[in-house]
């Protein structure tokens, strides 16, 4: 989580971002519960929003959580 976090600031510290390179970096990722358990909070009325990364300002990288059930209307994310 921590090469992931470090690729994804680095790719956003220029005012110009190229939305190719973190399309690279997302999609190389490899999912380790190990990385990201210590901010999957869940509650067990609703969906949690927990930030991993506050991203200088440009972004925030955030895990969110669904106990069993559970859903949201919206999917955002890359095409």
């Amino acid at each position: 989580m921590e090469k992931l976090i470090q690729d994804i600031q680095s790719i956003f510290k220029d005012d110009v971002i190229n939305t190719d390179d973190i399309k690279h970096v997302l999609q190389n990722y490899k999912s380790n519960s190990l990385d990201w358990k210590k901010y999957a909070h869940f509650d067990a009325h609703k969906y949690t929003r927990n930030l991993v990364d506050i991203g200088n300002g440009k972004y925030n990288m955030l895990i969110l959580c669904w106990g069993p059930g559970m859903g949201s209307r919206y999917v955002l994310g890359f095409s």
